[in-house]
């Protein structure tokens, strides 16, 4: 949701071919990292296409691994932009993550960046939508992952995961079909 590699790139121009970026252990849990991740601005129409999907019912989590001292600056972040949100978790490891999201949320999708954590999703969630950049390119090989990798949805843009959200509902295309003419 918030692009917090541009923030990287520009306040120690981080490679991103290369994930995790090489930043000091802990650092977001330093001041100048809390305000690194308070300034990120997020990405063009992903608070919109994350509402769309909350006004069709969906349940709309944040499971982060930013430090648990990050919790109140990401709900007010989140706040700020105009994102839906039921539940804001913060502080977990990628493991704790997947237990989550598969276990306690039961989750029919997830959006993700770390190439690590999406191929252990890869078997465990329905829909997996990708955020493309070039450290996920190739996703590490695990179990099933050659087989699961063709059902990731790669996206560049978060007007790709809007348009597929409301051309694969009718109803809906047909609604903001309406609001157009």
């Amino acid at each position: 949701m918030a692009n917090t590699n541009l923030e990287l790139v520009r306040r120690f121009s981080v490679p991103l071919n290369k994930y995790p970026a090489p930043l000091p252990p802990g650092f977001f849990s330093t001041q100048e990292g809390l305000k690194l991740l308070q300034r990120a601005e997020p990405f063009p129409r992903a608070a919109e296409t994350l509402k769309t999907l909350a006004d069709l019912g969906y349940r709309i989590a944040y499971i982060s691994s930013r430090p648990g001292d990050a919790l109140f600056l990401t709900v007010r972040w989140l706040q700020k932009h105009g994102f839906p949100a039921d539940q804001v978790l913060c502080g977990l490891d990628r493991q704790g993550k997947v237990e989550v999201a598969t276990k306690e949320l039961q989750a029919v999708a997830v959006f993700e960046d770390d190439p690590v954590l999406a191929a252990a999703l890869l078997n465990k969630v329905p829909a997996l939508w990708l955020k493309d950049w070039p450290y996920n390119r190739k996703l590490p090989a695990g179990k099933g992952a050659r087989w699961n990798a063709e059902r990731v949805i790669r996206f560049r843009a978060w007007s790709e995961v809007e348009k597929a959200v409301v051309t694969s509902n009718p109803d809906l295309a047909a609604l903001i079909g309406k609001k157009g003419e």
